[in-house]
């Protein structure tokens, strides 16, 4: 399979564009788990590398905790107190695995 690009568009939506796996009789072949794989790891390295680049913070979840990180690397787990009100709290650097 061919990963012809991967762009980030301005509201951080992430499209993957891939060339065509192969045909059979007419009817396109799914990628195999492997190629997914590898898909999703070059979007998620893309996406971390802009973000860098850019100075922006990447979300997501990870072991049921919401987490952000910014563009040096810096770790933070997000909470919401009983009022409502956002919290942050930082992860040590040994977290990141």
């Amino acid at each position: 399979m061919v990963l012809n690009n991967i762009n980030t568009c301005k509201t951080g939506i992430i499209d993957v564009r891939c060339g065509k796996l192969s045909t059979n009789g007419g009817m396109m072949m799914h990628p195999n788990r492997e190629q997914l794989q590898d898909i999703l790891m070059r979007a998620n390295q893309h996406a971390r590398k802009q973000a860098r680049e850019l100075g922006a913070s990447i979300y997501y979840i990870k072991d049921n905790k919401r987490i952000r990180e910014d563009a040096e690397g810096n770790m933070f787990e997000i909470s919401f107190n009983s009022e409502g009100n956002r919290l942050e709290v930082r992860f040590d650097k040994w977290w990141k695995k």
